[in-house]
């Protein structure tokens, strides 16, 4: 029997969150959602994550804060980002700290999980 990759989808969303959540499971994969950059951070279970779904813009730490942090720490899971602010310098700064890929709300679903099928193992 095989583990599905297990995501972490963080936004302070609560229907997008809910809307990736399912989204994400229905490709096959294990998911814990989260409300907020220091919810995710705060997780004992940081580096059993295969990737990272993280919204650019939120309360508290926001997702390019949430990247530094997990690659000080040490974890290496590919992260993609979603945000309704996709323009050039957020983009720029997204991959300048290590995003593997930058989405715009609304995500283009099969762009997203075909990604995640790729990275995610």
């Amino acid at each position: 029997m095989t583990v599905a990759p297990l995501i972490a989808v963080v936004d302070d969303d609560d229907s997008f969150r809910e809307a990736l959540t399912g989204l994400v499971a229905l490709g096959g994969f294990e998911v814990e959602s989260f409300e907020s950059g220091e919810a995710v951070l705060g997780s004992d279970q940081l580096s059993a994550f295969d990737a990272f779904l993280l919204d650019v813009q939120m309360p508290g730490r926001s997702g390019l804060e949430v990247i530094a942090e997990l690659r000080a720490g040490g974890v290496a899971a590919p992260v993609l980002f979603v945000t309704s602010r996709d323009d050039e310098r957020t983009r720029a700064l997204a991959m300048q700290r290590g995003a593997l890929a930058v989405f715009g709300k609304p995500v283009d679903a099969g762009a997203l999980l075909g990604l995640l099928q790729q990275v995610a193992v």
